[in-house]
């Protein structure tokens, strides 16, 4: 994989050699059209003879001012051909100038391409919270937080989006690959088919919450499972929802099966709740989960 700055020293390469072709021809051409300009300019420089070597470095001088739009002056047409060719240099130089300027103007931009998208969206959510005048400004200051912190750590495309413009077979072998490990592991979905992955794909949503932040409160309607990818959770009250045996559903067929009530369970990685809301056996969370960690 090549790292992103890689096309931009590529362009710049580029765009160098074709600065040092058109100046090449430049100089050759000067030669054609006036070239007691250049003897007069050795001249001038106290070279009572000259060479094919010097004659050329003059010429290529003239070239490079007159590209660079510098133009010092002392190098100058002394024929009328050599005006009109100087007139023609000058002309190109300008419009090479301003293509070169573009190109790296370009170029530098494009490195911090994902710097353009979070500022876009930083830029929307400003309108959004002007448009809500009444949110106040200690919670909107928490809004641009967690929104830049998410911004700065998402990907460079929506994964779902980006997967839909695949073929089906490409969406298979693809969602292998970008299902975060903790997901493919966890055994709500481990052993499923990669085109099943693709579909799960579709319906994940990433979140980053900041330490301190409760994740689900006890007594709040179930809307979700959350599974951590990342950082560390813990339950400060009440207890997860586990899957109890046969066994247990014969003999307490009534009683929710609840992990024991200890406080302050710890939640890594690969660990994951509110699998009782997705299987629609609970409208509720009983417990309270909470981030230790970003």
């Amino acid at each position: 994989v090549l790292p992103r700055h890689t096309p931009v020293l590529v362009n710049s390469f580029g765009l160098f050699l074709v600065f040092s072709l058109i100046c090449h021809w430049l100089t050759c051409f000067l030669a054609l059209a006036d070239a007691s300009a250049i003897d007069d300019y050795l001249a001038m420089q106290g070279h009572e003879t000259t060479s094919a070597g010097l004659r050329y470095l003059a010429g290529l001088y003239w070239a490079v001012t007159t590209m660079t739009t510098v133009g010092y002056g002392d190098l100058t047409a002394r024929s009328d051909w050599g005006r009109v060719y100087t007139m023609f240099a000058m002309i190109s130089g300008g419009g090479f100038y301003g293509y070169a300027i573009g190109s790296i103007t370009s170029m530098v931009t494009s490195l911090d391409s994902h710097q353009q998208r979070v500022n876009a969206g930083i830029e929307k959510l400003e309108d959004w919270l002007s448009d809500h005048a009444s949110v106040p400004p200690d919670l909107s200051l928490r809004i641009r937080r967690h929104f830049k912190m998410n911004q700065e750590k998402g990907t460079s495309g929506d994964d779902s989006a980006m997967m839909s413009t695949l073929s089906r077979e490409l969406r298979s072998e693809v969602a292998f690959f970008i299902l975060p490990e903790a997901a493919r592991l966890n055994p709500m979905f481990s052993g499923l088919r990669n085109s099943a992955l693709a579909i799960l794909i579709d319906v994940l949503n990433k979140t980053t919450v900041n330490p301190g932040e409760t994740i689900v409160a006890r007594g709040d309607p179930g809307v979700a499972m959350y599974m951590i990818l990342e950082g560390k959770a813990l339950v400060t009250e009440g207890g997860l929802w586990k899957p109890a045996s046969s066994k247990e559903m014969t003999d307490r067929p009534k009683e929710k099966q609840k992990m024991n009530q200890a406080t302050l369970v710890g939640l890594s990685p690969g660990d994951s709740f509110g699998e009782e809301i997705l299987f629609r056996l609970e409208e509720h969370y009983d417990y309270t989960v909470v981030a230790e960690t970003e």
